[in-house]
């Protein structure tokens, strides 16, 4: 019972990150953002490509996939949900668009990594460490202490900043 919490809390604080920067961009555009997947699958293949292609180390790896992500992020930002307002597109519209452009975003990772299943663990990953008779492996720890980390973050920020406390009041 113990193992089915522990990897059901690694997955959760996973799908938490994302679910925090799900509801950041919703509430700042009010829009529903499906192409953030985008963003995501394609910061998770930059650091698959730059393990793989380049060789580089893990950190290095994040690094670069963040930076990929961020990048695909701010693109689709600028070309295409940023036109799509200054025209006074709907709620609708720029909805369609971003499932479009997280087909797109998919086929092209398809095209350029293939459509198995890619994974990568990297040499610390394989670490177990039992807890309360759970084995939970360095990359779950990894994921909840981010989580717990990108949460604080996101507290304080809603808390303590001007702009977020308008985020909030909205």
């Amino acid at each position: 019972m113990t193992q089915y919490l522990a990897n059901g809390l690694a997955l959760g604080a996973q799908i938490g990150i994302i679910g925090l920067g799900f509801w950041f961009v919703y509430r700042t555009t009010r829009a529903l953002h499906f192409a953030h997947a985008a963003a995501i699958l394609a910061g998770a293949y930059g650091v698959l490509a730059a393990v793989q292609w380049t060789g580089s180390p893990f950190f290095l790896a994040v690094v670069f996939g963040v930076g990929v992500g961020s990048l695909v992020g701010v693109l689709i930002e600028l070309c295409v949900y940023a036109p799509l307002r200054r025209r006074g597109s709907s709620r609708i519209q720029i909805f369609v668009a971003s499932l479009g452009l997280y087909l797109i975003t998919q086929n092209t990772i398809s095209l350029a990594f293939g459509d198995d299943p890619q994974s990568y663990y990297p040499g610390f990953g394989s670490a177990v460490v039992v807890f309360l008779g759970a084995a939970v492996t360095s990359v779950q720890i990894i994921a909840v202490l981010c989580f717990v980390g990108c949460f604080v973050v996101a507290w304080a920020l809603l808390r303590y900043t001007v702009t977020c406390k308008q985020l909030r009041s909205e």
